[in-house]
């Protein structure tokens, strides 16, 4: 699932000039400043109403309203994972949702993982290709998380999350418009560097990382080792949502050496599941199931 990293935000602050009170001109140039402060608040605040073209979020945020969706994945290139291509469909009943992902690796082999969301936790059970059930776990998600993960998941450099977790895109990229697409293209990658040595450090439980010796752990905090290539992603946006995003990163690693690369489409289009596969979803999570157990899936 896809991993939340907080973004260090900065927040820009107005400052009046000081005011003299022995001198009418210093007092005339405060009053400018602050009925400067005055026009500038309201411009910003009228500006808030009409959010930027290049602001994707909000095309996410379609889909979330919508409450279904299906989503593909292909990946052409792909060091990180087995993972040749996702197909993830999600949707809403009442205060719970479901989701169901056919995931296909490189080797052949497939898997199915069938997921529901309430109450703040997110329950998988994760079948073989034959729909033998090998795991069952559960773990504390947010709504959002659990619904966008399979769209996000491929794009997440794209992406962050504010201190008020509030996802927002990645400050560390270029965001264009160009026709019905945005583009995104990496601008600070010393930035990036260092958010990638965050997110790295997230992926370590803390025992693995007591276990470290000194200089595995100044290592792992030296964001100069990580040197990206190129971080680029483009959205396709049609009737005020994202319908394909195209994703290509190359990130070399000088310690431990290794390349990082990732490339291939995500689509999201209108839910595609029938009502019955739907329904057979829905009821695996009203009975007990353990390891073993065979479930019958189309």
């Amino acid at each position: 699932m896809w991993p939340i990293f907080k973004a260090s935000g900065t927040r820009c602050i107005f400052r009046r000039p000081g005011i003299d009170a022995k001198s009418a001109k210093k007092n005339s140039l405060g009053k400018l400043a602050s009925i400067g402060i005055i026009v500038i608040s309201f411009v910003l605040a009228i500006y808030s109403f009409f959010p930027s073209s290049t602001d994707v979020v909000r095309y996410l945020d379609a889909w979330q309203k919508q409450g279904a969706y299906t989503s593909e994945t292909n990946w052409t290139r792909n060091s990180l994972s087995e993972l040749d291509s996702q197909i993830s469909s999600v949707w809403t009943d009442g205060d719970t949702m479901y989701r169901i992902e056919k995931l296909e690796e490189k080797d052949g082999n497939s898997q199915i993982v069938v997921s529901s969301y309430a109450d703040g936790k997110e329950k998988g059970i994760y079948l073989d290709a034959k729909g033998n059930v090998k795991r069952i776990d559960e773990k504390e998600v947010s709504r959002s998380e659990f619904f966008l993960d399979p769209i996000i998941c491929p794009s997440e450099d794209a992406f962050l999350i504010d201190s008020s977790d509030t996802l927002e895109r990645n400050p560390y990229f270029s965001w264009k418009k160009d026709g019905n697409k945005v583009v995104a293209t990496l601008e600070d990658p010393d930035r990036f560097a260092s958010y990638r040595v965050g997110k790295e450090e997230d992926s370590y439980t803390e025992e693995q990382l007591n276990s470290m010796d000194t200089i595995e752990r100044m290592n792992l905090h030296y964001s100069g080792r990580i040197k990206p290539d190129h971080v680029d992603f483009a959205f396709v946006i049609q009737d005020k949502r994202i319908v394909e995003i195209a994703f290509d990163e190359l990130v070399q690693i000088t310690y431990p050496k290794a390349v990082e690369e990732t490339a291939g489409t995500t689509r999201i289009h209108d839910l595609s599941v029938s009502s019955s596969v739907q329904e057979q979803v829905e009821a695996l999570f009203e009975k007990p199931l353990r390891y073993g157990d065979v479930i019958d899936l189309p």
